[in-house]
């Protein structure tokens, strides 16, 4: 990502950013990720959207709280990653870290 140092969590998507629906978020590159032609699925299953990867030592030494509220926090974004949100820009950034308030909070 062009930055220095370690990450926290580090998301593989399988599919393109137009899998997915619009939203500020959205990575508008379309270089940033192959787009491939579309693929069959069985219709008892769910397909595969990626893998998630989390640093548990960066975790731990991130963690103002309960490490497995920051493990949730982690895990919400690098799937929000996996579905074409991105935080390159500041609306982008913005708009993703309210939609991952809004999923983390408590009903």
């Amino acid at each position: 990502m062009g930055e220095d140092g370690p990450t926290d969590v580090l998301s593989f998507p399988l599919l393109p950013p137009s899998a997915f629906p619009d939203h500020v978020g959205k990575s508008e590159d379309p270089s940033s990720r192959p787009v491939e032609p579309p693929f069959a699925t069985p219709a008892d299953q769910i397909p595969h959207l990626g893998d998630v990867i989390i640093s548990m030592e960066r975790a731990r030494a991130q963690a103002s709280g309960p490490l497995g509220d920051e493990l949730r926090a982690l895990v919400v974004h690098g799937v929000l990653h996996i579905c074409g949100w991105d935080h390159a820009e500041t609306a982008e950034r913005d708009a993703m870290r309210a939609f991952e308030r809004d999923l983390l909070s408590e009903p």
